[in-house]
């Protein structure tokens, strides 16, 4: 601060004296970045390296990343296949499968924001491949009707070569009067190719070699507008969106041990929405209402499939309610959703595993209808949740005998006509000090009749979980924190857990220089918990022992300079077509 007790001639000639006050510059102008690089020290270690920057001028950002990994994956599995068929067959399988990959991220944007009514921006993201590798051995030894048939030695390995995929958002933030404006549009576009050889075998038959190829490519383009207003002493939401997907997923096996085939999917979806908020003496009222319509097309070796290409219409309510009574929260809400099945799922072709197992896709899915309403009340540090859905043509997971040969295992998917599920969640999280403990206990029910051959398959008991967090703050600069996980055996549709599932992973954090360095270890899956399975598909009943490197300690340096808050407004379109288009 300065003080000038006589104005030169620039001031106003009524002016006595002058206070200037030089501000520093805020937090985040010029350049920033923060730095990260984690080592995980694990029977396949892994490491991570990367940069975040940002320049930041006034109203303009221009950022950007660049991530560097190296993955290494280690799994074995043992299974236990039963068929019951003309012959009682069983394999006793095991594998050991080891995965390499590393990859360099890369992203760079800028936003530029006007004034406080108006901002756009762009964002690019790419991922380019150096590896991408797996290589395993599957055991086998199989009998019919209790007696010596084969032993088999598989040795697996599978390349997969990704071009850089392109992802760009672009947005638009702004308010003109009383109305708020938010428009995205994003481009999706990737392409993976994926060989494997199956060099099989036999010890009783026919040793053989199995090659095949599958190619796969994606490519979205999404555009999505919301504006909003008040109205009624509310607040009132209308908006659109509207997303193009075509997908081709081609399998070729020269050897034609399964059928080569090539499909292609083309999907567009126009989404029109509308939701409604007011504020009531105890609460809020939101109200929505979604319209979806979707016409599809599916070819297959070219040819439009009619019965496969569809077209959907649906309206999807939704109705919300908040009220607090003193120091009580409630909240209720009900809302009809759809889950379309990926595209991975819809694809025609059958892919070759092993011997006795192959799995493919069903294009004639159709899409789940979610209904489902919930309560939540909070008092304090307590919080309970209730919530009960019905699911209407519900995906589940099938298996089936591949024709001509019944000790063969065709694995897909299909409808089921209904689920109901019960949740209910209990949640603590007091605190005492420096100690603050949160506690979750939950049970998960779910009521679906699945056909079989033999009758329906049903869950015969719900899951319980329980989540322990555990965080210390020792010194300013000094956290720790304890969290264990468990989850005990159930079932979930024809899927039973027969062991329970837990997971305990302690870390501490030390900060330097004013919070801008800081060192983090981790250790993960400290008792190094193993996933034990059943499924049940009738006459064909699998178990499962699964066995991954989850135990690893994690070391991680962050370091942060000039930080900088992102005033990226982009929000994305076409987030469900994303997620479906991931194989």
């Amino acid at each position: 601060m300065e003080l000038i007790t006589n104005p030169g001639a620039k001031y106003d000639a009524t002016v006595e004296s002058v206070i200037l006050i030089k501000t520093k510059r805020p937090q985040g102008e010029g350049f920033s970045f923060n730095t990260q690089a984690s080592y995980y020290v694990g029977e396949g270690p892994d490491l991570a390296l990367g940069v975040n920057w940002n320049y930041r001028h006034k109203g303009l950002d221009v950022f950007g990343s660049v991530w560097y990994n190296d993955d290494k994956y280690l799994e074995n599995d043992d299974f236990v296949f039963d068929v019951q068929a003309d012959t009682v067959w069983r394999m006793n399988e095991h594998s050991d499968i080891k995965t390499h990959s590393n990859s360099i991220y890369t992203s760079a944007g800028m936003n530029y924001i006007f004034n406080d009514n108006h901002s756009v921006g762009f964002r690019y993201d790419t991922k380019a491949y150096f590896l991408q590798r797996t290589r395993g051995t599957f055991t086998a030894d199989v009998t019919a009707n209790g007696d010596f048939y084969d032993h088999l030695e598989n040795g697996i390995h599978m390349n997969t070569k990704s071009n850089m995929p392109h992802t760009l958002n672009a947005y638009y933030n702004g308010k003109v009067g009383n109305t708020l404006i938010d428009f995205n549009t994003d481009y999706v576009f990737y392409k993976d190719r994926k060989s494997q050889l199956n060099d099989e075998v036999s010890q009783e038959w026919e040793s053989r070699t199995v090659t095949s190829t599958s190619i796969v490519r994606n490519q979205l383009w999404a555009a999505k507008l919301v504006l909003s207003w008040p109205l009624w002493g509310g607040n009132l939401q209308v908006g659109g969106e509207y997303d193009h997907t075509r997908r081709n997923d081609d399998y070729i096996n020269p050897e034609q041990v399964v059928p080569t085939s090539f499909t292609e999917q083309k999907e567009r979806n126009y989404i029109f929405f509308a939701e409604y908020g007011h504020p009531l003496p105890f609460g809020q009222l939101k109200v929505g209402l979604r319209n979806e319509n979707v016409t599809s097309a599916y070819y297959s070796q070219g040819v439009r499939m009619a019965e496969q290409s569809r077209n959907y219409h649906h309206f999807f309510p939704s109705l919300g309610l908040m009220a607090r009574v003193g120091n009580v929260q409630l909240m209720l809400n009900y809302a009809m959703k759809i889950k379309r099945p990926n595209y991975w799922q819809l694809r025609g072709s059958v892919t070759y595993a092993n011997r006795f197992t192959w799995d493919s896709g069903n294009p004639l899915l159709k899409p789940t209808i979610n209904n489902e309403v919930s309560f939540m009340a909070m008092y304090k540090w307590v919080n309970l949740m209730l919530g009960y859905k019905h699911d209407r043509d519900v995906i589940v997971n099938v298996a089936h005998e591949v024709p001509g040969s019944e000790a063969t295992t065709l694995m897909s998917t299909e409808n089921v006509d209904h689920e109901d599920a019960l949740r209910v969640m209990l949640t603590l999280s007091p605190r005492f000090g420096l100690y603050q403990p949160s506690l979750t206990l939950g049970m998960i029910n779910e009521w679906i009749k699945m056909p079989s051959p033999i009758g329906f398959i049903s869950p015969k008991s719900p899951f319980f979980l329980v989540q322990f967090s555990n965080n210390f703050q020792i010194l300013p600069t000094l956290t720790a924190n304890v969290n264990f996980n468990l989850m005990s055996r159930g079932d979930m549709q024809n899927v039973a857990l027969t062991e329970p599932g837990y997971v305990l992973d302690i870390g501490a954090t030390k900060t330097f220089l004013n919070d801008r360095l800081s060192v983090q270890v981790t250790g993960h899956n400290l008792l190094n918990s193993q996933e034990h399975y059943k499924l049940r598909y009738g006459l064909r009943t699998m178990c499962q022992t699964q066995r991954r490197d989850a135990r690893e300690v994690e070391f991680t340096v962050r370091y942060k300079f000039n930080a900088a808050q992102s005033k990226y407004k982009g929000t994305g379109a076409g987030a469900s077509e994303k997620e479906r288009l991931g194989n």
